[in-house]
């Protein structure tokens, strides 16, 4: 016994001159928070939460002991520190889904400013293409208009210098701007008429000779029909006299010689054939008109053709 207690000492000496060696332990992480911790703790020192359940369990038992048959004691505190981590994790959930939603909201508003500034934008330049396309359209409109009065100044130059060389369209054609609204060609065509009328009938009182014999005709003893077929071949200038000679012959019937000129008021280009045509047929007409007015006489010739017909004259 005496041995036994003297040995125990030196024992006990002996175990508390032993050093144990420390060493860093390695890194391990939080199974709840998951931060770094040291391997084999059992407690974080962050979130405080124990890493082994059973040692949570003990710890919340008062006398830190827990056996299988006691856990059921501690249901309602085991269900309440659960029920506190649920939402612990919840709170953490919501406030990272509010954090998330404020970030969306904020770029959402980024987003919406940048569409409205975009729209301002697109309006700007709509509002600058609309302007830019209101003008074009005006100028347009201008040049239009320009070049219609060009092309009716030219129109009408060319209508009255036609009418100048005989033509009887271009008399029509002057005619017709004569009576019409249009102010600035009208009295300038008006003008233009009685130039042409003043000049075809000085060159009405100078008439050539004409020379049959061209054709072997004698205007004498010619029908009718050879006349007119010569009367056809020739220019203007010279149909002029071929109309007074062939109305000068006694040897026709006024019938026929009246269907000759009328058919030459019909179809003549010539303003000098039309107004000698016209000027015979006022012998018999009486209309006062002159071959601006040469319609009356085709209507004159159609409401007393069939006298003459039948008597030579006019009823």
């Amino acid at each position: 016994m005496t041995t036994a207690q003297e040995d125990s000492p030196s024992q006990t000496e002996a175990s508390a001159t032993t050093t144990i060696p420390i060493t860093e332990s390695p890194i391990n992480r939080c199974k709840h928070c998951k931060q770094k911790i040291e391997i084999g703790a059992h407690k974080c020192h962050h979130c405080a939460s124990y890493q082994n359940k059973n040692i949570q369990l003990a710890y919340i038992c008062p006398s830190n002991r827990l056996h299988r048959n006691d856990v059921y004691s501690y249901r309602p505190s085991l269900v309440k520190f659960q029920s506190a981590g649920r939402a612990k994790k919840q709170r953490i959930t919501a406030s990272d889904a509010l954090e998330k939603a404020e970030q969306a909201k904020s770029r959402a508003q980024l987003a919406s400013n940048a569409i409205e500034r975009l729209s301002q934008d697109m309006n700007l330049l709509y509002n600058d293409a609309k302007s830019r396309v209101d003008r074009l359209e005006n100028i347009t409109k201008e040049a239009n208009g320009a070049i219609a009065d060009l092309k009716a100044v030219t129109d009408f130059t060319f209508i009255l210098e036609e009418a100048k060389t005989d033509s009887r369209k271009a008399l029509e054609d002057l005619f017709n701007i004569a009576n019409s609204n249009d102010k600035r060609f009208s009295q300038f065509a008006e003008k233009s008429l009685v130039q042409i009328f003043t000049s075809t009938h000085v060159e009405g009182l100078i008439m050539p000779n004409v020379n049959w014999s061209k054709y072997n005709l004698e205007p004498d003893k010619a029908s009718l029909e050879q006349l007119a077929t010569a009367f056809y071949t020739e220019v203007p200038y010279t149909q002029v006299r071929m109309l007074y000679s062939i109305w000068n012959q006694s040897r026709f019937s006024k019938y026929d010689k009246i269907s000759f000129l009328i058919n030459v008021v019909r179809t003549t280009q010539s303003v000098k054939c039309l107004h000698q045509a016209c000027k015979l047929l006022e012998q018999e007409a009486k209309t006062g008109k002159n071959f601006m007015a040469y319609e009356e006489f085709l209507q004159w010739w159609d409401k007393h053709k069939s006298c003459y017909r039948e008597n030579d004259r006019s009823c």
